[in-house]
Parts: structure tokens; C-alpha cells; sequence
């Protein structure tokens, strides 16, 4: 998947304590667009050695072993897959998972590929599996029990789920299958801190890979947000929180002239509160 043309977007609103006003003690602000490549599978073809983002050695990575990557980055003039958390393997030492098949016209635009009857079986038993609510169940408690990990290392206490939040996290997932922005179909805007999130996972992939997904992106991959979104999963302030998923009704996918059957996109909303 060409990695230049990829988009995830972002949007996160904050409390009245990070920026400026509220009302009804609710802050919000317009979505803020992070460009970064959504998540694929790589395979290496050969060793690779893992360098940090100043092109230094951290370790390395057997032959034939399938990553997770997030896009290519240039480290003094070379090409690197990023594999999250810092981590880097150059892009000749692996290769794309999956078949890209090439249309007649190469396109600058994203958009669903067209079901056809070579779709496979495979393909729709993945769909099946995301689309249950048991998948996006797993999902989300994957999210929060990943997040409460990184906040534990570094010295956070930990978030409780509220039922109340999961429940409007979960429709607010729904909604932006439909339209991508923190204002509601009611045209209102949206009730408390959140994130939101858009990506591509292949239909074969897990509830623990697909929130770990969204989850590096959120604190890996921030930087066109200032790290906004980080900094929101990451603060101290914050003491419940409510996770929704929500996938694409069809899985396919076009972009750069390659057509990608088996990926599926899914959304994410985050939602936070002090109490």
C-alpha cells in the first residue's frame, strides 16, 4: 500500500484547563487532520537491523518474521518502514503483505474498491468476524487495558471504564463511519474529551492488532497534532474513559493504482473525563 497517499484523521477536544473556553464546563475544538500511513503487514526478506530515528542500531529482526508497519520515513536520505515506538528497518529489507493488483489509470485518490466475485471466501469471513460485536467488544477493552499499560509504565494510574461513556463512545464510532468529525448528525458538537481515529486493518487481523493500531498512532504517530491526542490519553487529569470501534460496512480498498480487497476500515472514538 503506497504510504504517501494514505490519510488517518484525527480530531481531539480538550478541556477547558488545555484550551481555551466551555460550555456547560464542555470544551471542544474543530478536528485537527494528523497526516501519517495507516498500518500494514510487512515480511522481511532478509535480517534486518533495527535502527531508532536518528539512524542508529537498537537491534535486529529475523528473516521471514511478518510487522506490523506505519508508513516510510527518510533517515539521512534513506527509506525506512516505521514499525512504532521509535523503531526502523529499511525498506529493502522487507516487502509488502498481499497482492496489489493494477488497474488500467493510476488514481490520487482514496476510495472503497468495487466488490467483484473474486472476492474470497477468506476475505468475507474476516468481514464477518470485525463487524460482530463480540470483535469490537474485544477491541475496545484491548484499547483500554494497552493504554493502562503505557500509562502504568510511566507512572499514571490506571483508567476505569464507565458504562455510561463505553455507550456513547460506541455510538459515536457508529457516526463517524458516516462523516468524520467531532459534530454530531444533530449538528451538535460532541459531550465530552475525545479522540477519534480512522485506519485500515486487513479483515484477517485481530481485536488486540487493531487497537494497538489506533493506539500507536494516537502515541507514535501525533506529531501533525502537536501530540494533542497523546497528551490526552497520557493525562493525569482524566479518570474514566468509554471506547468504541466501528468498521466500514464492505471491505476493498484503491488507492495509488492498487486495489487492496482484504482491507477493511475502521474507526475509533475515545472518550475521557475527570471524575
Amino acid at each position: 500500500m503506497n504510504n504517501k497517499l494514505i490519510k488517518i484523521t484525527m480530531g481531539v477536544g480538550l478541556s477547558a484547563a488545555m484550551l481555551l473556553g466551555s460550555v456547560a464546563g464542555v470544551s471542544q475544538v474543530e478536528p485537527q487532520i494528523v497526516q501519517a500511513a495507516r498500518s500494514y503487514k510487512i515480511k522481511l526478506n532478509y535480517k534486518a537491523v533495527v535502527y531508532n530515528a536518528r539512524g542508529q542500531r537498537k537491534g535486529a529482526l529475523k528473516n521471514g518474521r511478518t510487522v506490523t508497519a506505519y508508513g516510510i520515513k527518510k533517515i539521512h536520505g534513506k527509506r525506512y518502514y516505521s514499525l512504532g515506538a521509535g523503531k526502523y528497518i529499511k525498506v529493502a529489507t522487507a516487502s509488502k503483505v498481499g497482492k496489489a493488483a493494477q488497474p488500467a489509470q493510476n488514481t490520487t485518490t482514496e476510495q472503497p474498491a468495487a466488490n467483484t466475485e473474486s472476492t474470497s471466501a477468506s476475505s468475507k469471513s474476516g468481514l464477518m468476524s470485525l463487524n460482530n460485536s463480540k470483535f469490537k467488544e474485544e477491541a475496545a477493552e484491548s484499547f483500554v487495558n494497552q493504554l493502562n499499560e503505557m500509562r502504568s509504565q510511566r507512572g499514571l494510574h490506571k483508567l476505569t471504564v464507565k458504562p455510561a461513556l463505553k455507550a456513547y463512545a460506541q455510538t459515536r464510532a457508529n457516526e463517524i463511519v458516516a462523516k468524520f468529525s467531532h459534530i454530531r448528525p444533530n449538528g451538535k458538537r460532541t459531550s465530552y474529551e475525545e479522540n477519534i481515529g480512522l485506519n485500515s486493518v486487513q479483515v484477517s487481523t485481530t481485536p488486540q492488532e487493531a487497537a494497538k493500531a489506533l493506539l500507536d498512532e494516537f502515541i507514535y504517530h501525533d506529531q501533525g497534532s502537536n501530540w494533542a491526542h497523546k497528551k490526552s490519553l497520557l493525562s493525569k487529569a482524566n479518570k474514566t474513559i468509554g471506547v468504541g470501534f466501528a468498521f466500514e460496512a464492505k471491505p476493498g480498498m484503491a488507492t495509488q493504482g492498487n486495489k487492496y480487497p482484504d482491507y477493511l476500515g475502521d474507526r475509533i472514538a475515545v472518550n475521557l473525563q475527570t471524575h
